[in-house]
């Protein structure tokens, strides 16, 4: 309906050039613009708008006990860690739907202060605190969800853990274990001590991905003191 007066209203601009006629068909044309394009209009004002942040202290990072089995006698073991976690916030006007973090590159800093990319290592998604999913159904305006990023395990305790351990890697230093869906055979969810920078896309089925990169820097130290081992030993950072 708004397509024809507009039509119509162009004929009247032809034969007669006045201010009133000029001014009708610009309001038309404005109505059979939002007439044509309201619905993308609509999803552009009301929208999600995905974030993440982390603080390297509790509630995001703190020290807990991991509960596992054996690897090879599959019986129930306890070990001393150390869990981190993501704030993945919802700052826009819309609920945000079936909301995923994945991890899609890794790069550790060289000696000569350049990051380089790390081939050998398998984007996975990140699973979602207390869920264990790649995937959560929702996270409404103005709320936020924890997403697990990793553990760092005792080092005495990682041998007797499944894919928590590297074979000839010094057995008194940390690795950080990534909290991805899938532990690869490949174990390259295991990161040394190092200054790293891991590339997320965090996505919704409703909204466009937002792309974030987090600096991981760990020095490969342990210590039972929560307070010592979250200011000196691990830096976790949103660049």
């Amino acid at each position: 309906m708004a397509t024809k007066e507009a039509t119509a209203l162009l004929k009247e601009l032809i034969n007669n050039n006045s201010l009133a006629a000029w001014a009708t068909a610009f309001a038309t044309f404005i109505l059979a613009f939002v007439a044509i394009f309201q619905d993308k209009i609509r999803a552009w004002i009301k929208r999600p708008k995905l974030n993440a942040e982390i603080v390297c202290a509790p509630p995001d990072c703190h020290q807990t006990k991991y509960n596992t089995v054996h690897k090879k006698g599959k019986y129930p073991i306890t070990a001393e860690s150390y869990f981190f976690r993501m704030r993945i916030i919802n700052n826009g006007n819309k609920k945000a739907e079936n909301v995923e973090v994945y991890a899609y590159k890794l790069e550790r800093k060289q000696s000569n202060n350049t990051y380089e990319k790390m081939n050998w290592f398998l984007p996975l998604n990140l699973v979602w605190t207390h869920y264990g999913t790649a995937f959560i159904e929702a996270i409404s305006p103005e709320m936020e969800k924890h997403c697990d990023l990793g553990v760092i395990l005792k080092p005495q305790s990682r041998k007797d853990i499944d894919k928590q351990d590297i074979d000839y890697y010094d057995s008194s230093k940390t690795l950080f274990s990534l909290s991805v869906l899938v532990y690869p055979n490949t174990l390259t969810h295991l990161l040394k001590d190092g200054d790293y920078r891991l590339y997320l896309k965090i996505a919704a089925s409703n909204t466009e991905p937002t792309e974030k990169i987090l600096r991981i820097v760990i020095d490969g130290h342990w210590s039972d003191s929560e307070d010592e081992m979250l200011r000196d030993h691990i830096k976790l950072s949103f660049l």
